[in-house]
């Protein structure tokens, strides 16, 4: 009977424990996790720019036409 109080301390510190240690995992990104974003965004920059040129051509497009437009 007397070792029952131990245990339960000893079970709500092994909660305890595991629970601060899940946070603190959860909390840290692990480095696969951080290359994974680094690439995820130097692919987005690159989808940027390369829309940013599409754009340009089309805008160059847009106003060829509409000068031949005016002109017929």
């Amino acid at each position: 009977m007397a070792m029952f109080p131990i245990f339960m301390i000893g079970l709500f510190a092994g909660m305890l424990l595991a629970y601060v240690y899940y946070r603190h995992i959860k909390s840290v990104p692990s480095k696969t996790k951080f290359d994974l974003q680094e690439r995820l965004i130097v692919t987005l920059r690159e989808d940027i720019e390369a829309l940013k040129i599409a754009n340009e051509d089309l805008h160059k497009q847009l106003e060829e036409k509409k000068n031949n437009r005016r002109i017929d």
